[in-house]
């Protein structure tokens, strides 16, 4: 089981229980879908290391929009976010990156 961490949130696979975790994470072809402890998804990170911020609209879709997660908070720096999105996509997909 890997554990990946975003600004001090911990993730683990989706469909694994583990205490003290903040959420969960699912790997989709080479990019990570984000839910928060509940399930719900909050949001995702491209296999280019972006890190996107899903609101569940009351028509039951999604808007898309580049800011961190609230629930994950903002980063010190986006230099700091995009390395973070990118080692937690070579720990939970290890697949070939863009700019690897």
């Amino acid at each position: 089981m890997t554990v990946i961490t975003l600004n001090g949130k911990s993730f683990v696979p989706l469909g694994t229980r583990r205490c003290g975790d903040f959420g969960y994470y699912q790997v989709l072809a080479g990019s990570l879908r984000l839910l928060d402890a509940d399930g719900q998804m909050i949001g995702a990170i491209s296999r280019q290391g972006v890190l996107y911020r899903w609101v569940r609209l009351p028509t039951g879709r999604y808007y898309t929009s580049y800011d961190s997660p609230p629930e994950i908070g903002d980063f010190p720096s986006s230099a700091r976010q995009r390395l973070e999105c990118l080692d937690a996509l070579r720990r939970a997909a290890p697949v070939r990156h863009y700019g690897d």
